[in-house]
């Protein structure tokens, strides 16, 4: 039956908030248009498949990006980003498979031949316990839209995003020990009352030698390649104007049901995750909204520039040109900030 509930880690991520205005006062004038980012990520890669999933499966990633879209105060931001991404997963059952008949990896095709078992097993109808290693190398591009305005007031960084890319996978399955002889005896001795827990601790543990030796269903040594898209989030803070800490979920809609090298035991295709953790940083291409503008102050009430006044609960109202938002404004009354109200319009 195919897997489908799906494992997916919670995020936990831990922000800093900075109290003072300097700090947030910079990410306002550090993103502008056309600025790179560039990402480094890794962290745990599993399938939602016909086999179930294991925990020991892995990732490693790298992006580089490119402004499309940005406007200080905007809601959003728009990048285009390309990535590069080495995963491999594993799965093992804990119940048996007879789904095997026309499996080419187990059905004497090749070498292994688990449809019969030797007359002495008491077997009547031959089964594995489906397993595998799936390697997969990705190039891919994605289109990642960036909560701007969220980003920054407060350096948190919230995208979603989605791709699409060229995959290499190869899928090997454990079905033979290192003298190439088939798992019978320890296959037969899990029977179909052993609870799941238990086939999976002797599966692992007495039984399979963890060398994935067969090449499965439909494979051959070089792999296959495909066209698969994908969508994911990510979160993140950033301690400095260009630099954030990040953690998000990607998932790939393979478009094929051999990813984990079992097809016949439905016709749902199978996906694949990956949740990571990672560091990003924002290079500037040296462009600046403001750049050689310099801020211009007009004062509109009192009209005049000095201005003397005995009350202590004076009205002061000015017109600034070239800011980007009130995060770039300081009001000061001797020597202590003020609060103001800024209209942006």
């Amino acid at each position: 039956m195919k897997q489908t509930k799906a494992y997916l880690l919670p995020l936990f991520y831990l922000l800093f908030f900075f109290s003072t205005s300097n700090t947030f006062a910079q990410f306002s004038t550090q993103f502008t248009n056309g600025y790179y980012t560039l990402g480094l990520n890794g962290g745990w890669s599993y399938q939602s498949s016909d086999v179930r999933a294991n925990l020991n499966g892995f990732g490693l990633g790298l992006t580089l990006g490119r402004s499309l879209y940005h406007q200080p105060g905007s809601p959003v931001s728009f990048d285009l980003r390309g990535r590069f991404l080495y995963a491999r997963q594993y799965g093992l059952d804990p119940t048996r498979s007879y789904d095997i008949g026309s499996n080419t990896a187990l059905n004497g095709t090749q070498t292994l031949d688990y449809t019969q078992y030797p007359s002495d097993l008491n077997e009547p109808q031959g089964f594995v316990f489906q397993n595998h290693r799936t390697d997969v190398g990705e190039l891919s591009l994605e289109a990642v839209l960036t909560a701007n305005r969220l980003r920054e007031q407060t350096g948190i960084l919230a995208s979603i995003y989605g791709g699409v890319g060229l995959d290499w996978y190869r899928t090997r399955i454990d079905q033979s020990d290192n003298l190439g002889q088939a798992y019978y005896k320890g296959y037969s001795d899990l029977g179909p009352e052993t609870s799941k827990g238990a086939a999976l601790k002797s599966l692992r543990n007495e039984v399979l030698d963890g060398i994935y030796e067969t090449n499965a269903d439909d494979f051959e040594n070089y792999g296959k390649l495909g066209i698969m898209p994908s969508l994911g989030i990510e979160l993140g803070y950033y301690l400095t104007p260009t630099f954030a800490l990040t953690a998000g979920h990607r998932l790939t809609f393979a478009g094929t049901d051999l990813l984990d090298g079992q097809q016949w035991a439905d016709n749902q295709n199978d996906l694949y995750h990956y949740t990571s953790l990672g560091l990003q940083w924002n290079i500037s291409t040296g462009k600046s909204h403001t750049k050689g503008t310099k801020p211009g102050i007009t004062l509109m009430e009192p009209d005049r520039n000095p201005s003397y006044t005995s009350d202590p609960n004076a009205f002061l109202r000015a017109r600034i040109q070239h800011v980007n938002s009130s995060a770039d404004v300081t009001l000061r009354l001797n020597g202590q900030p003020v609060n103001f109200t800024f209209n942006d319009e």
